[in-house]
């Protein structure tokens, strides 16, 4: 069959006959024929549609026609295609119900494909967003745009607040319908009003996120009551929930929320909840004096650091210098970068380390090093000059991995100490299993890059970046910068992860600058943030 396709000498009856044969093998390369092929008529689609209704086609087969109907979407696939699917619900070929769902996915993002559920009927006559209401509300959550948004908030109203979805439908919506209709959403909301508290801020927090993707204000109401669950959820115990709540008031202006907040910056405890804190106090006027007291701890080491980093994505030069003093030298590298910005302030720096006050290290962080090369030529001579002595940072880095893996070969690793490291360190930014965030590699099966390369990973993670993971700004007409990571391309559109994890677009037309760093967003720190028995418990718990 393939050499006579690839050949154009295929008869269509030949092809057709192949599809009901009981050869399996036959029937499969029938099958993804019709699915490599331009165009397929509806003749021929009747009879895949036909196969795959049958529960005697063999599963691969029927996996195979969800497939190729998903390259040739049409109107009258969607009512085989939601039969099927809605058959499977407690099938469990879920391989099968998969490929289903994607089909249907691709039929309802084709132009017309959601509309076309109002008018297309089972074989009974029951309209097919009736028939299986929560399964093509669930499919359509992956179908961007205002028809998914007002589709899947109509399916709501038809399926009633206990749905299993219910929140995720709402934030679809409120990520996608009409600036002019976001008023449904506040009945939309009102339905949840009774649901268990931590679903109610996931709620809020979804809602924050769709108000800042579209930098749209909510409805008063809306704002109002969202406003009012993410401040309740501060008094409420699980570090989890104070988390995303957290995240979700960085944007308020509401002075109401300094208070508690400051309480859970100042109480000893987790250093996520600590470090949210402190980044959701950073649009209020005492920003200055919480990064200040904060930077000046050492203890947690995670929460100084995000303290430094704050600081330098606010840019405050004068800020970064009067704590440059007060930190270890790993933390003062991350800190000159704000420092070194312009010449006054690098002049400033320079007499620092002159006077013993900050180690001249800081000129060898590779940021450092790269902005220097902007400054005046005599005061990059004066930085030379100070780190003249200084050893070569690449042999330094690999003294301190010879000197890592000595000691995790004589010491006994505790391997569940090593899971308490990597909850409280890693897993905000990576993740193993279905446990962690995406915004670094995924770490299942790192053990088999062997213990000298993850040693190396760990100590020097500039040292090999994945090129999926290099953070990108892109620069648009309009003044904007957007940051992310993973940068896609096409003829008409540049997207980018941002550190939440969802996809921003931009239209390539808008563009006037893209700037990819070579350098990993992995902190090179753990040399100094972890202990050697700290690390060989790490390195067990990875391995």
């Amino acid at each position: 069959l393939w050499v006579a396709e690839r050949l154009h000498a295929l008869p269509a009856a030949t092809l057709a006959a192949a599809l009901p044969s009981d050869h399996e093998p036959a029937a499969l390369a029938a099958v993804r024929i019709y699915g490599e092929r331009a165009l397929l008529p509806e003749a021929d689609a009747r009879q895949l549609r036909a196969h795959l209704a049958d529960p005697a086609t063999p599963a691969r087969v029927r996996r195979a026609i969800a497939q190729t109907l998903a390259r040739h979407p049409a109107e009258a696939n969607l009512a085989t295609l939601t039969v099927v699917a809605e058959s499977l619900q407690t099938s469990a070929d879920r391989e099968l119900e998969f490929a289903l769902r994607v089909s249907l996915r691709e039929h309802l993002k084709a132009p017309g494909g959601l509309t076309a559920l109002a008018t297309q009927v089972t074989p009974s006559g029951e309209p097919l967003a009736e028939f299986a209401p929560a399964l093509l509300a669930d499919v359509a959550l992956a179908v961007p745009g205002a028809t998914s948004g007002e589709f899947v908030l109509r399916q709501l109203r038809r399926l009633g607040p206990e749905t299993k979805r219910a929140f995720d439908y709402i934030v679809h919506a409120a990520r996608h319908l009409p600036a002019d209709r976001l008023d449904e959403l506040i009945a939309a909301t009102r339905l949840m009003r009774a649901a268990p508290p931590a679903q109610q801020v996931a709620l809020a927090v979804g809602l924050e996120s769709a108000a800042a993707r579209r930098n749209l204000p909510w409805p008063t109401e809306l704002a109002a009551w969202n406003e009012h669950v993410l401040l309740a959820a501060l008094d409420r115990p699980g570090d989890a929930t104070l988390i995303s709540a957290l995240g979700a008031l960085r944007s308020s202006a509401n002075p109401e929320k300094r208070e508690p907040i400051e309480r859970l910056l100042t109480k000893s405890g987790n250093a996520r909840v600590r470090s949210a804190a402190l980044e959701a106090l950073m649009n209020l006027p005492q920003a200055d004096a919480h990064l200040r007291r904060t930077v000046a701890e050492a203890n947690p080491a995670t929460l100084q650091r995000r303290a430094a980093e704050l600081i330098v994505e606010r840019g405050d030069a004068a800020l970064a210098l009067e704590a440059l003093p007060l930190v270890p030298a790993e933390i003062a590298g991350l800190l000159a970068q704000t420092a070194t910005r312009t010449d006054e302030a690098l002049a400033t720096l320079l007499d620092l380390v002159q006077r013993g006050r900050v180690t001249a290290r800081v000129f060898r962080h590779p940021k450092v090093a790269r902005q220097l090369r902007d400054r005046a030529d005599g005061l990059q001579q004066r930085a030379e000059k100070l780190a003249r002595d200084l050893p070569d940072e690449d042999a330094r880095l690999d003294g301190l991995i010879a000197t890592r893996l000595a000691a995790i070969r004589t010491l006994t690793a505790d391997r569940a100490n090593g899971a308490t490291l990597f909850t409280t360190h890693c897993n905000a930014c990576h993740k193993i299993g279905d446990v962690g965030g995406n915004l670094a590699p995924n770490l299942d099966g790192i053990a088999a890059r062997g213990l000298e390369r993850l040693a190396e990973d760990i100590i020097d993670p500039n040292r090999n970046v994945d090129a999926a993971f290099r953070p990108t700004v892109v620069e648009t007409r309009d003044g904007r910068s957007v940051s992310g990571m993973n940068l896609r391309e096409n003829p008409t559109t540049l997207t980018l992860t941002e550190a939440s994890g969802a996809d921003v677009h931009v239209p390539r037309d808008q563009v006037t600058a893209i700037t990819t760093s070579p350098l990993s967003l992995m902190p090179a720190a753990f040399d100094t943030l972890l202990s050697e028995q700290e690390f060989a418990d790490l390195v067990a718990y990875l391995m």
